[in-house]
């Protein structure tokens, strides 16, 4: 993917024996896979790409692994992609596949080094990877796109093609076209923010799956992930805007985004930064980086929370963008005066920090931006 080797820059790299004709292991240590797993394996790739123009065997053994999100089996996907794409080695991969089907590890079966590792043989082989990583998947559960900055340049016909396709998959899913509509419009959003604000390609992952809970209720659970890598954050150029005053001091919307600027600056320390407060700022009506004045080109993210999530009976979703997440918790998502929300008890962005449980630091940096939205529904039908 464009730009991902930006992942690495602020990455501190760790030695790795080289020994001739002997392969390299790469052990994760820990049976759950979390941003740690991906910073240890990103810290000896990043020594190890001092030889990419050598024909090293690296072997990644991962063994009996526990995911724990969509996001990092996603990211080890991407990264296996740049690594045949960018360097001469060959890989090899060992996992148990078989153990990571749990409940929220069952859209690992749309990866591409699912579906290599799937392939008679089962070799992990690098033309193989990179057709089951750049093809177009569909089926009664499931959607994965990749999508080029060149498919992007024919932007409304890619979008129109995007939201028929997942419209259709979801409608064998859920009898709620209100709900299906919303979420194909939120997608929608997502992607032209990805188009809009970088020069970069685009992964989209979308599958649902059943699950029960300690009363044995059945739930549907829909989870949606939208990569893209680049040198802008999602917040950096409204950053720009507001600390250099682009927008008008005479704008309601943005008389009101300078006095919150001022007012939180109080808050600003090691767990609650100024990035922080822009990754929020993103999310208010009106807010947009398309014009200095505001409208309803900034809408669209601000009714991702109302429309969505807002409507869920629990989530785990969250965007992340830099070292930045910023978790939608239901509870904190109410809209106050049709353009703000707070993402704190108070409903109030201009005014109160948000909510020390919404905001996070990621351990992998990451350059460009990750949606992920995890939406948990009752199945009425059974």
């Amino acid at each position: 993917m464009n730009s991902f080797d930006l992942i690495y820059e602020k990455i501190t790299p760790k030695k790795v024996k080289l020994k001739q004709h002997k392969p390299v292991i790469i052990s994760v240590p820990d049976i759950n896979f979390t941003g740690d797993s991906l910073k240890f394996i990103l810290e000896r790739l990043k020594y190890l790409k001092n030889f990419k123009a050598i024909q090293l065997h690296v072997i990644f053994d991962l063994g009996k692994t526990n995911f724990s999100d969509k996001i990092t089996f996603l990211l080890l996907d991407i990264i296996f992609y740049d690594l045949f794409k960018t360097t001469r080695w060959m890989l090899d991969l060992k996992i148990n596949v078989e153990l990571c089907l749990g409940a929220f590890n069952s859209g690992i079966k749309t990866t591409a080094f699912y579906r290599t590792l799937e392939k008679p043989g089962a070799e992990f082989d690098r033309n193989t990877f990179i057709k089951e990583f750049e093809k177009f998947v569909t089926t009664e559960d499931t959607y994965r796109r990749y999508v080029t900055r060149e498919k992007f340049e024919q932007k409304s016909t890619i979008l129109s093609a995007i939201s028929t396709d997942i419209s259709t998959v979801l409608s064998q899913i859920y009898d709620d076209e209100n709900w299906i509509n919303e979420v194909c419009n939120v997608i929608d959003e997502l992607i032209d923010n990805t188009y809009s604000h970088t020069e970069s390609d685009c992964l989209i992952d979308i599958n649902v799956y059943n699950v029960s809970d300690c009363e044995s209720k059945n739930y549907k659970l829909l989870n949606i992930a939208v990569l893209n890598f680049s040198e802008d954050r999602i917040f950096d150029r409204i950053k720009n805007n507001i600390k250099e005053e682009k927008y008008s001091h005479t704008d309601e919307v943005y008389q009101n985004v300078y006095k919150a600027y001022q007012n939180h600056q109080q808050f600003f320390n090691e767990i609650y930064n100024e990035d922080d407060f822009f990754n929020v700022t993103v999310f208010q009506n009106g807010v947009t980086t398309r014009n200095l004045c505001s409208g309803t080109s900034g809408t669209g993210l601000t009714e991702l929370i109302r429309n969505i999530v807002g409507k869920t009976k629990d989530s785990y979703s969250y965007v992340l963008s830099g070292e930045n997440i910023l978790f939608f918790r239901n509870k904190y998502l109410e809209i106050k005066d049709k353009h703000f929300v707070g993402f704190n008890e108070e409903a109030d962005y201009i005014s109160c920090r948000p909510d020390i449980s919404v905001i996070k630091r990621s351990r992998v940096y990451i350059p460009g931006t990750i949606f992920h939205l995890s939406l948990l529904r009752e199945n009425y039908d059974g």
